[in-house]
């Protein structure tokens, strides 16, 4: 069943669109951190062990807290000197 235009305009341009009239192949790209602002570190860092949430290694006295959700490959980070600007997207596949 092929959809309307105004269905794809509101779900946007296909990747197949995309790459036939931009002529670059589309790379595939995963969101694998996101940054956080809280007012208190600690006390989120309390919150998100509460409810279960793994939390990675990050370096020892950083203040940088990284939680990730049960299986998710998205992780958020909060802490000291951490700006809302920092995401990291990287390509699922290098080679």
């Amino acid at each position: 069943m092929n959809p309307t235009s105004a269905q794809r305009q509101t779900e946007g341009p296909r990747r197949e669109d995309a790459i036939s009239t931009t002529g670059v192949k589309a790379i595939d790209m995963k969101l694998e951190v996101i940054v956080i602002p809280v007012s208190d570190a600690e006390r989120a860092e309390q919150f998100y062990r509460k409810i279960g949430w793994r939390q990675d290694v990050t370096p020892p006295g950083s203040g940088v807290f990284q939680f990730t959700p049960h299986g998710s490959a998205c992780s958020v980070q909060f802490g000291k000197g951490l700006t809302t600007a920092a995401r990291r997207v990287l390509p699922s596949d290098i080679t």
